[in-house]
């Protein structure tokens, strides 16, 4: 291997601060109290920006999120993606020009989940990082996707608490249907009562299985309890 060869490196675009993380080397971290995202991202990879190969994950605050119903009209990606752009402007009452929209693959029949990413964030990746910029993910979404793997064909809700967000995401035989994100952690019953309507919008009278996925950061601030008596299965990260 060249001596000159990029170095994997992982950079964390989190809700207060972003961070980069190389083999080999310290983690650093530059604050969002007083840069934007655009400009703390420029500080903290220019300097190295030629050394890394970078995957990103960014924190599910920055993004905004929908599912879209499985449409047998819609049968190229060109249209999924003018579905979306349309769907992304009725949803959030702006031009989706801002937003890098993307739409999820799936298997056929199924819903399919829109991830809409910051565009002058994604353009300053691409600027800062070119062809050494390896993924973008959001975080909750790779939680989730971890449980979808994990609990194949499950029906239920999965929620994803963060220190500042709550994403509940509703599945049927392991196809997501319906998904909301709060940006700030609400209440459990707030969250009770999202399960309730949206468990009901899909037609389903029975029972709500819920599964929920918390850090010890919000499991310190939060009765466990009662997270536990809303989603009886509670999974801790650490």
């Amino acid at each position: 291997m060249s001596l000159f060869a990029p170095h994997p490196a992982r950079i964390d675009v989190g809700s207060d601060a972003v961070a980069l993380t190389q083999e080999g080397a310290r983690r650093t971290e530059v604050s969002l109290q007083q840069h934007s995202l655009q400009e703390a991202l420029t500080e903290l990879v220019q300097p190295v920006r030629h050394a890394l190969r970078a995957d990103v994950v960014i924190n599910v605050s920055h993004t905004r999120l929908f599912v879209l119903p499985f449409s047998a009209a819609l049968s190229s990606e060109a249209r999924w993606s003018a579905y979306a752009t349309s769907r992304f402007e009725d949803l959030f009452g702006e031009a989706a020009e801002g937003w890098s929209l993307r739409v999820v693959a799936e298997r056929p029949g199924r819903p399919r989940l829109v991830a809409a990413l910051p565009m002058a964030v994604m353009r300053t990746l691409e600027n800062l990082l070119e062809r050494r910029l390896r993924s973008v993910r959001v975080d909750a979404l790779m939680r989730v996707d971890e449980i979808r793997l994990r609990e194949s064909g499950y029906t239920g809700a999965l929620i994803d608490v963060g220190a500042q967000h709550a994403l509940v995401a509703l599945m049927i035989d392991g196809s997501l249907h319906r998904l909301r994100l709060r940006r700030m952690t609400p209440s459990l019953e707030e969250l009770r009562a999202v399960l309730s309507v949206e468990w009901a919008a899909l037609g389903r009278g029975d029972a709500l299985p819920a599964l929920a996925i918390a850090s010890d950061e919000v499991l310190d601030t939060n009765d466990s309890a009662e997270l536990r008596a809303l989603a009886p299965r509670l999974i801790r990260l650490h």
